[in-house]
């Protein structure tokens, strides 16, 4: 060992003696990096409000920032402007439902009368009160307001809650496979994503606290989009939730294949099945001519008159079928209500083909032409072929994914592996032949060897982001912990240990690639001396150091680490928050790679040629590792980040092919205000699936 150390102190010394002009600067910015970190961790120093263990006043804490988070959206989306829709429901054909006696909880032997369960969308959570099971299935067509039934049914339920009773939590269930993972861990894995809070563990080396919420009943699930489900999954599913009979829930669902599923299987035990109803003329004339004010109010009249006293004729008799739907309603109410100079007589022109397919289609293709023309004072302005062009470009994202969620962590899976591995490839490939030329000079004599020795270091770089970064099919995902210094010592053991772990790996890793570099090198610059044992030194001498770098390297990981914790409870992680949360933490975690490396790489340098170079040696290992920290430490650290492959691909990349816009938060942040995307927790959604269908091709 001290001979190994002895040969890389002499490559250090070289380097120095040939680079002494640029370790002075690294050393200024190594204290400036060092004054950020440290602006970092106490701009972080927040305490929690909710201490760990109190899941009581964790579910409070959440229910108050969930309800404020379904009362902004509501808003956005306009349910409740002017009036709500007058949505209605039956009971379900009873080969759907469970027995009363089941659905009311009576002992065995006994009989229980049917519940009233019919009503409107005001009197949802009345109606899901009288369940004795808690257990509810909405069935209904696309577009009929199962999702906006969902959301209202939640807030209710949040405004007259007590303490105690269980959270209600909207989760899009289309991700779910019951083949594969349990709904108690998919369940929890969603809280995580939408509530960061819900990261930290009960108690040291316990459940996350969203599996803690879960198990233990604290959480109504809203199961939300049955239906999309993946084809075959939906026997299992159906299954799956019959395992845990007493567990209160609610579910939505596209009647075909809910029935379906009963049909292979059974019935939801204990659960209450109702059914949405078509608007009728009335419900119509009840809102849409509410929607028009000022010197548009009656617009709707000759429409309805029409409808009223022609319901035989082609025209009306389809139009009305179309309207006889929620979502058609509120496009119509889009294009014809909220957009000047348009006239919703047109509906019954008969020079267009009358059948309800063309009216649908007519809706939704006008709808983002007709929304992107209206004018929001503040709001950027975007092209509306333009804006067609990007939301078509994600719609197309999310159907090849099967999903409805667009998660911006996601769109670098939009990006094709090959184009991905190449980029990222680059990206090493241009730091190591920066890296390169700077060391080769030290290393290595003469023109050739040393473009040689540059050339070889670069690819490995390049080789080693690709293989790392570019090839997973999945990128990393967003943290959801933010710095803080009261606490730290609590998590300190598992800190270091996860650290060392880290470290271990990383220098394993490294000793291999480290060996073959320095192998070559010592092959290029001491072959005519060393012979062939030049490689063999390079390779052990490679090594050693490098496992003596990933020993240090893990002990500052694991103490720096031990600064993070759970984000405030009350924080729910919208798009750009846990955007905002994942982009900090990954400039701190490269922050710390960077340091981490410099004090692992730079202190055996400097204690090998401390007794020769005396005070000079610090210096010297400092340079060399604040240099070699670059790619090692900074640039590894962040790119295992969700935010970094976001900024390279889905800021960078995409926009300038033409796919995105460059200010792609505040296009989707636009088309949220806008109402054609809704936000539930961390991502997005289309307003509904069929919006998002009709933009694929």
């Amino acid at each position: 060992m001290p001979i190994a150390l002895g040969l890389v102190g002499n490559l250090a010394t070289n380097t120095v003696t040939v680079s002494d002009r640029w370790w002075p600067p690294a050393v200024w910015v190594a204290v400036c990096v060092l004054a950020v970190g440290a602006f970092l961790v106490e701009r972080g120093r927040t305490r929690e409000q909710v201490p760990p263990s109190d899941l009581d006043g964790l579910t409070e804490a959440l229910a108050r920032a969930v309800e404020e988070q379904w009362r902004y959206e509501e808003e956005q989306r306009r349910v409740h402007d002017p009036v709500a829709m007058g949505v209605s429901w039956h009971s379900a054909p009873d080969a759907l439902a469970d027995q009363w006696a089941n659905i009311c909880r009576v002992p065995a032997g006994a009989t229980a009368p049917a519940l009233a369960v019919a009503g409107r969308v005001e009197q949802v959570a009345e109606v899901y009160r009288r369940i004795p099971s808690g257990r509810l299935v909405v069935l209904g067509k696309a577009g009929a307001g199962k999702t906006v039934l969902a959301a209202r049914l939640a807030r209710d339920l949040l405004a007259d809650r007590t303490a105690g009773q269980p959270l209600p939590v909207i989760v899009s269930v289309g991700s779910w496979n019951p083949a594969t993972t349990s709904l108690e861990v998919w369940l929890a894995g969603q809280l995580l994503r939408d509530h960061p809070a819900l990261a930290g563990a009960v108690r040291p080396g316990g459940p996350t606290r969203a599996a803690a919420l879960v198990s233990e009943r604290r959480v109504l699930p809203i199961l939300d989009g049955f239906d999309e489900i993946d084809h075959g999954l939906h026997r299992a599913a159906l299954s799956h939730l019959n395992t845990t009979p007493d567990l209160p829930m609610v579910i939505t669902s596209r009647a075909p294949e809910y029935t379906a599923a009963v049909t292979e299987t059974d019935v939801l035990t204990a659960a209450v099945v109702i059914e949405l109803e078509d608007l009728t003329l009335s419900d119509l004339a009840d809102y849409l001519p509410r929607t028009a004010a000022g010197h548009r109010t009656g617009i709707w009249d000759e429409v309805l008159t029409q409808l009223r006293e022609q319901p035989h004729a082609s025209g009306p008799a389809e139009l009305s079928r179309v309207l006889s739907n929620p979502l058609m309603v509120f496009l119509a109410r889009t294009l014809y209500s909220d957009t000047p100079g348009r006239n919703p007589i047109e509906l019954l022109d008969n020079r267009r083909p009358a059948t309800g397919d063309a009216i649908e289609h007519h809706l939704l293709g006008a709808f983002i032409p007709a929304v992107y023309r209206q004018l929001r004072p503040g709001a950027p302005r975007w092209r509306t072929d333009r804006a067609h062009h990007y939301l078509a470009y994600l719609a197309n994202h999310l159907n090849r994914a099967g999903t409805r969620d667009l998660a911006w962590w996601q769109l670098r899976d939009t990006v094709a592996r090959a184009t991905r591995v190449r980029l990222i490839a680059a990206l090493g490939f241009t730091v190591g032949l920066g890296l390169g030329g700077l060391f080769s000079e030290a290393i290595v004599e003469g023109l050739a060897q040393d473009l040689a020795f540059t050339l070889t270091f670069a690819s490995a770089v390049a080789l080693a982001f690709a293989l790392a970064y570019g090839f997973p099919n999945r990128g990393p995902a967003p943290t959801h912990s933010h710095l803080q210094i009261h606490g730290w010592t609590r998590q300190i053991g598992g800190k270091l240990r996860t650290g060392l772990a880290e470290g271990m790996r990383f220098g394993l890793v490294l000793s291999l690639g480290g060996g073959v570099t320095l192998g070559l090198a010592l092959w290029f610059g001491q072959g005519r001396t060393l012979g062939i044992g030049a490689l063999g030194l390079g390779f052990l001498v490679g090594a050693m150091y490098s496992l003596a770098v990933g020993l240090i390297y893990g002990l500052v990981v694991g103490l720096t680490t031990a600064f993070e914790a759970p984000v405030n409870p009350r924080t729910v992680a919208g798009f750009s928050t846990l955007l905002t949360i994942d982009r900090r933490n990954a400039l701190w975690r490269a922050f710390v790679g960077w340091l981490a490396f410099a004090l692992a790489a730079g202190s055996p340098v400097a204690l090998a040629n401390l007794s020769s170079a005396g005070s000079v040696a610090l210096a010297m290992g400092l340079g060399l590792g604040l240099t070699f920290g670059l790619v090692f430490g900074l640039l590894t650290r962040l790119m295992k980040s969700a935010w970094s492959q976001w900024l390279l691909l889905a800021r960078i990349w995409l926009p300038l092919t033409g796919h995105l816009p460059w200010a792609v938060t505040a296009f989707l942040h636009d088309a949220h205000q806008r109402g054609i995307l809704r936000q539930t927790g961390a991502v997005y959604q289309f307003r509904h699936a069929r919006v998002q269908d009709h933009l694929t091709p």
